[in-house]
This record gives C-alpha cells, sequence and structure tokens, in this order.
C-alpha cells in the first residue's frame, strides 16, 4: 500500500473517530465559546468607558527659545483636531503636579539647547515621562514621539544641506532664518499628515474600541481551545487494532503525522470561517477580500504550527501523562504571550521584542493589523520559517521513532 492511500485511510478514519463523538463534540466546541464570551464581557464592560476620553499630554519647552516656542505653539494647534490626544504646554514643576494629581498621562519636553543642536548636527530628542499607572497612554505617547523624532531626524539631514551650500552665499542672520524655516517646513509636514498617530492607530483603537479588539481576541483563544481540544481527541482515541492490519503495508509515524495535519487543517479551517463570518456580520467589519485572503492564510499557518508543535511534543520520550502536562503548559504560553489575553503594551520592556518573534504573537499582531488597522498586506517569512523547522522536527523525529520502535 502506497504512502497516499495510507494517509487516506488514516483520515478517514479519524473523520470516524469525530462522527462517533458526535454527542460530546458539540459541548467540547460550546462551553469555551460561553465560558469565554462571559470573560469578555465582563473585560469589556470593565475596560470600555462611556465617553472616549483623550490622551492628555503635556509639553514642556526647556529650550526657551522664540523657534521651540513657536513648534510648541504649532503642536498644540495641531491636536485641537484630533480627537483622542489633547496637547497642552505646561511649565516642568506644573507638569510633574499634573502627572500626580493624574490630570496628564504624560509629558515630552524639549531638552535645553534643543535647536542649537539641531543646527550644529547633533543628535536632539523629546523625552517622555510617563505615568507610572498609564503605561498603555504612555506606550501610546511614546510611540508618537518616535515617529516625530524620525521626521526630526530626516529634517535634520536636509538642514545640514541646505546650511552646506547657504553658508557661501547667506550671512549668518539670514542662514539661521532660513534653516528654522526648513526645519519648520518638515515639522508641520510630519504633523499636519497625521502619519505618526496613524503609525500607532492599532494600539489607540484598543483603547477607543475595545469591543473589537477583545472580539477579535476572544476569537483567537476559542480557535486555539478548539485545536487544542479536537487534537486531544485524536490522539487520546488512537485505533491500535487498525494501525496493526496497517503496519504490515507500510504505516510509519510520519503517515499518521501527515494524516492529523491534514484532519485539524480542515476541520479547524472550517470552525475558524465560519466563526469569524459571524464576528464579521456581528461588528460589521470592513474588509477587503484582500485583507480576508490574508487573515486566512495567517490562521492557516497558525493552526498548522501549532499543531506541528504538539506532535513534537509527542515525540519525546516521556510518559503520555507528562507530554500531557508539557503540551498544555506549551498552549498556556502560546496564549499568555501572544497579545491576546494581556496586550503585550504591558509585557515587560525587556521581552517585549522577543516575544515578537514567538509565532503566536506575530500572527495576532498582524491580526490586530489587519483588522484594526485596515493594513493590506503582512509578514509570512517568521511563520513560514516555522513551518519548515516543524517539519523537519516531525520528520527526524519520526524516523527516530521507527527505529526505537
Amino acid at each position: 500500500m502506497d504512502g497516499f492511500r495510507i494517509v487516506s485511510v488514516l483520515i478517514r478514519n479519524n473523520f470516524k473517530r469525530l462522527k462517533g463523538k458526535w454527542l460530546s463534540l458539540p459541548l467540547v466546541l460550546l462551553a469555551p465559546i460561553i465560558l469565554l464570551s462571559v470573560i469578555g464581557y465582563l473585560v469589556i464592560a470593565i475596560v470600555e468607558q462611556p465617553t472616549q476620553e483623550p490622551i492628555h499630554v503635556g509639553i514642556v519647552n526647556l529650550d526657551q527659545t522664540d523657534q521651540t516656542h513657536l513648534l510648541v505653539h504649532l503642536m498644540e494647534e495641531v491636536s485641537k483636531s484630533i480627537d483622542y490626544i489633547d496637547v497642552t504646554s505646561y511649565q516642568e514643576s506644573d507638569a510633574e503636579a499634573a502627572i500626580a494629581a493624574e490630570q496628564l498621562d504624560a509629558y515630552l519636553y524639549f531638552p535645553r539647547q534643543f535647536f542649537s543642536s539641531l543646527l550644529r548636527g547633533e543628535s536632539v530628542q523629546l523625552e517622555v515621562v510617563g505615568h507610572p499607572n498609564k503605561r498603555l497612554e504612555g506606550q501610546l505617547v511614546q510611540g508618537f514621539v518616535d515617529n516625530i523624532g524620525d521626521y526630526i531626524e530626516s529634517a535634520q539631514a536636509n538642514i545640514l544641506t541646505v546650511d552646506y551650500y547657504a553658508s557661501t552665499l547667506l550671512a549668518g542672520e539670514e542662514r539661521q532664518l532660513l534653516l528654522f524655516e526648513q526645519f519648520q517646513s518638515f515639522f508641520f509636514h510630519a504633523l499636519a499628515k497625521d502619519q505618526a498617530l496613524q503609525e500607532h492607530e492599532v494600539q489607540i483603537s484598543l483603547y477607543n474600541s475595545p469591543l473589537v479588539y477583545f472580539t477579535i481576541a476572544i476569537w483567537f483563544v476559542l480557535i486555539t481551545i478548539w485545536l487544542f481540544s479536537l487534537y486531544i481527541i485524536l490522539h487520546k482515541h488512537d485505533d491500535r487494532r487498525m494501525k496493526k492490519r496497517i503496519i504490515l503495508y507500510g504505516l510509519t509515524d510520519l503517515h499518521e503525522a501527515i494524516a492529523l495535519l491534514i484532519t485539524l487543517l480542515v476541520i479547524m479551517i472550517v470552525l475558524a470561517i465560519s466563526s469569524f463570518a459571524l464576528i464579521h456580520y456581528w461588528l460589521q467589519l470592513s474588509l477587503a477580500t484582500d485583507q480576508l485572503w490574508f487573515i486566512a492564510l495567517l490562521m492557516g499557518l497558525y493552526i498548522f504550527i501549532f499543531s506541528e508543535l504538539f506532535i513534537v511534543i509527542d515525540y519525546l520520550p516521556l510518559s503520555q501523562r507528562l507530554k500531557l502536562i508539557i503540551q498544555m503548559l506549551a498552549m498556556v504560553g502560546i496564549l499568555l504571550f501572544s497579545g491576546a489575553t494581556i496586550p503585550q503594551v504591558y509585557f515587560p520592556m525587556s521581552i517585549q521584542d522577543g516575544v515578537g518573534y514567538l509565532f503566536s504573537n506575530h500572527v495576532f499582531t498582524w491580526l490586530e493589523q489587519i483588522i484594526l488597522h485596515g493594513r493590506f498586506h503582512a509578514e509570512f517569512a517568521l511563520l513560514y520559517g516555522y513551518s519548515l523547522i516543524s517539519i523537519f522536527l516531525i520528520s527526524i523525529g519520526s524516523v527516530i521513532r521507527g527505529r526505537v520502535k
């Protein structure tokens, strides 16, 4: 019997097993929905605010030059046209008092010698001081400032280029005025386009629209629990008698792994598409066809990698109970660091960059980007790498396990 026929027989057997569980299977699928829905409702009721208060940001101008005064005034004026951020000028002592009184979420300041350092080509930064109990708001402000910093660096490069040619043509005062006009033009361009805020709109969506964010997070957790439950059902009720009959025709552990992967992919893709269609209708999401394809591919790779991980754990030379414990711990870790249970902004700074390389975090981040931020692309290189590594481990593990048997 060739490999294709063996895998086909195993797949049919897997579906027969699930069909035999038709009484308990709906309970397995519905129980997580009920539990997560109750938890999600309570979380959304706590997090969602009846009135969406803007993020209050203070600006402290330690440079005290005419140029930075103008820039501070410019930032105050631009913020008036933005619903979710309010920028106000403060003295340093007043800003510290406002932070302590929770009147400000964060404040940024122009350091001393800011403009003169800018003209000399030295590195300049806008520093941010946030409230210790408002990490999310502080992170949003930091993201806004980081993007403004990119524009400042670009403006500085252009200023130095202009200064190089202007130094031979204009007097000192005229040259300073020209350089400031150039910087002002670039800085105003950064604020007026509102690009800096758009880059972090996905995090602002969590602040302003918790219903959408937590619904997607609950859906992601639900898919993970369903996948784990189906894997345990298929793996636990293994038909030993059938395997003994087929093993004479060349059955290997690799055949079993392939059949299990295909079975899980088919069932979970159907469940994922059906459940997301309900969410799409309920939340009235406006997603293009390309975005839906990206979401489907992200979840397909997530299901594939998750299943491969559990198969690799099953190949470990340990007792069945210990392997089950490891699989449960792996699932908890995958969900914990995915950003679906705890937003990534609340992770310790020391691990925030590292968890971005975890496949679950990568998938959930791009789901946020597409659904909340309206992205029309996603990065799949990391997921492809995980898939290939897992396939390699399964292939090697099946060979080693076959020889041990």
